[in-house]
């Protein structure tokens, strides 16, 4: 017989059911049972690895198990899946990179990386199968994350939960025509996002590409997977014999402490004021906190402009000449080359098409988020950078940076001394 109701009721039988009488699990099971497949899925896009995505999936529900919270809607709790899927995703992908360097640290040791030829034939592998979607495939829920909540629910309800634009219309207490507009309005945010990212793909072509790739092949969850995750979830934090995959509860872990990171920001989202004492006066600078890549905070003076974070990977920046800029990080400089996937060459560029010439060196040290966000790349609260060792000329990547305050105020500071000192 199937079970009419909401997955934001089956959660909240579930929570009512462990609270009164030890425990019916049966609601969970079947949450599990209507989610796992596209949370499989999300995961298995961005880290290109079934087993992988299969930890992830385990430590999604885990953390929703662990957290019991509560959701008056579907589209809530779909949302909420959706971001944790996403954390989760990059906990382990961080995990794998740091793995990665560890094995092949010592396999250089050993036989001067044997295996890099294997590792660069599996990045390849259907790279000329649809090269459009393959390209954007891992980038696709960072920006899904990046569209406005309706917009965000709409999209998770038509696409991850299979429903008809009907269903959504009647879980989001919409008309279906309303909808299919909000749809269509959020896949053309998307197309666009994507385009900047170099993928050239019509609203047509993503929306067909999501009805295969997400609404049917995620709606099937592999093997054995529903019980793994239903069992690593209602085991707690009981041992891997339980049935909890070994890598899922770092995971878990990993994924709690990005949420909670974001969830402190946006709590704080307070002015810090600090008096600078220039030669002409006293200036106050305020400097905000915010909540996520989406909503960052703006100067107060331009109460219009859209909110960015004052954040910056660096605590100190450089220029050889306008195309060649220098960082300082972890106490040694570096020519810069890239961050995440952004180009230092093509950050410059947008930035001297976006700005005014005279401001292009400030804003890329003072304003990196506001700049890396426009251009379609918000960064997380770490990022790659790669970049070249200026004594010996090698180029390496510095997995994990974070993104402070701390430094980007060094790097305003380290700007007004030297106005001040002409």
């Amino acid at each position: 017989m199937t079970d009419r109701r909401t997955d934001a009721e089956l959660l909240a039988d579930h929570r009512r059911n462990g609270e009164d009488r030890g425990g019916d699990d049966r609601a969970f099971a079947e949450l599990v049972r209507r989610n796992v497949g596209w949370v499989h899925g999300a995961a298995r896009r961005r880290l290109r690895d079934s087993h992988l995505a299969d930890d992830v999936a385990q430590a999604v529900f885990i953390l929703l198990h662990r957290k019991a919270p509560s959701f008056q809607t579907d589209r809530a709790l779909i949302a909420w899946l959706h971001r944790t899927t996403w954390y989760a995703s990059e906990v382990a992908a961080r995990q794998r990179r740091r793995q990665r360097h560890h094995e092949t640290e010592a396999a250089m040791l050993r036989q001067n990386a044997a295996g890099a030829a294997a590792g660069e034939s599996d990045r390849h592998h259907g790279a000329d199968d649809e090269p459009q979607w393959e390209q954007l495939a891992p980038l696709l829920d960072r920006l899904i994350e990046r569209l406005g909540r309706r917009d965000r629910e709409a999209v998770l309800l038509r696409f991850y939960r299979q429903m008809t634009y009907a269903q959504v219309a009647a879980a989001m207490q919409s008309s279906e025509e309303a909808v299919r507009k909000r749809v269509a309005r959020a896949l053309e945010k998307l197309r666009h996002w994507a385009s900047g990212k170099g993928v050239a793909l019509s609203p047509e072509a993503l929306a067909a590409r999501m009805e295969n790739e997400i609404s049917v092949a995620g709606a099937i969850a592999p093997v054995g997977l529903v019980a793994a995750a239903t069992g690593a979830a209602l085991a707690g934090s009981a041992s891997v014999s339980a049935g909890v995959a070994p890598c899922s509860i770092p995971i878990a872990k990993g994924a709690a402490t990005m949420m909670i990171w974001a969830k402190a920001k946006l709590v704080a989202g307070v002015v810090l004021a600090s008096v600078i004492t220039t030669a002409g006066g006293v200036a106050l600078i305020a400097a905000t906190t915010a909540s996520s890549p989406r909503q960052l905070a703006a100067p107060a003076s331009q109460p219009g402009r859209q909110q960015y974070d004052r954040l910056a990977p660096y605590d100190a920046i450089r220029w050889k000449d306008d195309n060649t800029p220098e960082i300082h990080v972890a106490g040694r400089w570096y020519g810069w080359l890239a961050l995440d996937e952004a180009d230092v060459a093509k950050i410059i560029e947008f930035t001297r098409n976006t700005y005014k010439p005279r401001e292009v060196r400030m804003r890329i040290g003072e304003d990196l988020v506001e700049v890396l966000t426009r251009m379609g790349n918000p960064p997380g609260p770490t990022v790659k950078l790669k970049v070249r060792k200026l004594d010996t000329a090698e180029t390496i990547d510095l997995n994990d940076v974070p993104m402070t305050h701390e430094n980007r105020q060094k790097v305003f500071k380290a700007r007004l001394d030297s106005e001040r000192a002409r």
